[in-house]
């Protein structure tokens, strides 16, 4: 008898704590989110130091903040390689540069329009707009893998990258 109530008791406690996570003030969200990314420490630092607010943050706002963090990163990347670009002495080495560039352009469209389909909760989309930007650094790390000069902002932007589609699959 006492099994038989304990179990909607526990899926009540269950849904009740998810729906908590989705919508309600969440201070341990940097961390379940952090801790499904391949690099967690790195993660909680990087949603840690760029907004106050993902302390106490629910995840449609930690989603918003991981956002704003991967564009700020992306968009350093992107600037630092048009600059090793324009002042490259080969043509192999322009062309590297010029594809990452590329590569970050096309993260940076995903993450301008993010924002639209987190609002419309359309989760399947930023899911997959996350995969587009984490693709994209990674993309061009490989390619510039011995320029220290860009290694840090694309693992930033990559890891960040991953948090946002965590996320997007937490708020399904």
């Amino acid at each position: 008898m006492a099994t038989f109530f304990s179990l909607p008791l526990i899926l009540l406690l269950s849904l009740a704590a998810g729906d908590l996570l989705r919508h309600g003030d969440a201070a341990a969200a940097v961390d379940t989110v952090c801790a499904k990314t391949k690099q967690p420490p790195r993660c909680e630092n990087l949603l840690k130091s760029s907004d106050t607010r993902s302390a106490t943050a629910n995840l449609a706002v930690l989603a918003q903040i991981a956002i704003d963090a991967a564009t700020d990163s992306a968009g350093g990347v992107k600037i630092k390689a048009h600059s090793l670009m324009l002042s490259a002495g080969s043509p192999n080495l322009k062309s590297i540069y010029g594809n990452c560039e590329s590569l970050c352009a096309k993260g940076l469209d995903e993450l301008y329009i993010a924002p639209e389909y987190l609002q419309k909760r359309n989760y399947g989309k930023l899911a997959a707009a996350a995969g587009v930007v984490g693709g994209g650094a990674r993309g061009c790390a490989a390619a510039v893998a011995k320029d220290a000069r860009l290694k840090q902002g694309n693992e930033d932007t990559a890891v960040l990258a991953e948090a946002i589609g965590v996320i997007a699959r937490l708020l399904v």
